[in-house]
C-alpha cells in the first residue's frame, strides 16, 4: 500500500481505580495522586497484548511490512505503562523475526512523553477525582446535590473566589500533575524496563493554556490539540510507522478532527481501542480502522 507514513492511535488499558470502584471501593481516597491511577493487573496484560494487536492490524490492512519506529504517550501513568508494555512486546516480535539485534538496547523502540496526548482537561475529568466524594466516575459533579453542582461550565469558570472545596492538586497548572521521568521508571510494572527518550521535549505547550480547576479545556480545543500533535508527528517521521497512546475521548476526538466525521459516528473506544491511519501526502490522512 502506497503511503507517506502510518499512524496508530491506541487508548490505555484497564485502570485500577475503575476496578476498585466496581468492587464498591474508592481508589481516589487511598492515594495522594487521585488524578493519575495506574493500570490494573488486567491492564498490564492488555498492554502486552496491544503489541500483538498492532502487528495484526497492520498485516490485515496490507501494511505487514511496517514496523513501529517510535511511540509517543500521554504523560499520565496508565498511558505510559500501556505504551511501555506494547513496546516490550513489539521488541520481542521484531527480535523473533531477526529485525533487531538481540543484545542491542539502542535498537529498541524509544518512548517519548508528549503532553499533547493527555486526557481531556475538562470539568468531567477534574470532577472525577477532585471533589468531595469523587469516585473516578467521569463527570462526577453531576451526581452531587446542590445548586452549584448543576451549573454549566461557563458558570463554574466565572466563579473565582476559591469557594470550591476541591483537591489542592486541581488548582495547580496541568503540567504540575505529571510525574517526572525518574518517578515513572519506578512505576512501570514488574520485570519491565522503561526506555524513555530523555532528550525529547514535548511539542505541545500545556503551560500556555493555563488549564486547572475553573479553567477547563473544551471539546473543540481537545480535538484541535490532538490533530495538531498527530499531524506534526507524522511530518516529523516521514515514511515511518508511529504509535500514539492516549485516552478514550482524545483518541476519538482525533478521529473526528482528521476525518471530518462526527465524534458519535465512531465506535466507543474501549481499553486499548486502536485506530489506524495512513498519510497519503499533501495533508490527506486516511482512516483504515477506528477504535477496534
Amino acid at each position: 500500500m502506497n503511503h507517506k507514513g502510518v499512524l496508530i492511535v491506541a487508548r490505555h488499558g484497564a485502570r485500577r481505580d475503575y476496578e476498585m470502584r466496581n468492587k464498591g471501593e474508592n481508589w481516589v481516597f487511598t492515594n495522594d495522586r487521585p488524578h493519575d491511577p495506574p493500570l490494573s493487573e488486567e491492564g498490564f496484560e492488555q498492554a502486552i497484548a496491544l503489541g500483538d494487536k498492532i502487528q495484526g492490524l497492520l498485516t490485515e490492512n496490507g501494511l505487514g511490512e511496517c514496523k513501529v519506529s517510535c511511540v509517543y504517550s500521554s504523560p499520565l501513568l496508565r498511558c505510559v505503562q500501556t505504551a511501555n508494555g506494547a513496546i516490550s512486546r513489539l521488541n520481542e516480535l521484531y527480535r523473533s523475526n531477526h529485525e533487531m539485534e538481540e543484545d542491542s538496547s539502542s535498537a529498541s523502540i524509544k518512548l517519548r512523553i508528549e503532553h499533547g496526548l493527555v486526557e481531556s482537561l475538562s470539568l468531567n475529568w477534574y470532577s472525577s477525582w477532585c471533589l468531595p466524594g469523587s469516585d473516578s466516575s467521569w463527570g462526577f459533579y453531576q451526581k452531587l446535590p446542590g445548586e452549584k453542582f448543576t451549573w454549566d461550565e461557563k458558570s463554574l469558570k466565572s466563579d473565582g473566589d476559591g469557594c470550591w472545596n476541591v483537591h489542592e492538586l486541581a488548582t495547580r497548572g496541568a503540567t504540575e500533575l505529571f510525574l517526572p521521568f525518574e518517578s515513572l521508571s519506578h512505576k512501570i510494572g514488574d520485570g519491565q524496563r522503561l526506555t524513555i527518550d530523555y532528550e525529547y521535549t514535548s511539542l505541545y505547550n500545556l503551560e500556555d493554556k493555563r488549564y486547572r480547576w475553573g479553567h477547563f479545556e473544551t471539546k473543540k480545543n481537545d480535538a484541535v490539540r490532538m490533530g495538531m500533535v498527530a499531524r506534526t508527528l507524522l511530518n516529523k517521521h516521514p515514511g515511518e510507522t508511529i504509535l500514539l497512546v492516549s485516552h478514550g475521548g482524545p483518541t476519538t476526538h482525533l478521529y473526528a478532527e482528521l476525518t471530518g466525521c462526527d465524534f458519535d459516528s465512531a465506535p466507543l473506544c474501549r481499553y486499548t481501542g486502536t485506530s489506524l491511519y495512513i498519510d497519503k501526502g499533501d495533508g490527506m490522512i486516511e482512516n483504515l480502522v477506528v477504535n477496534v
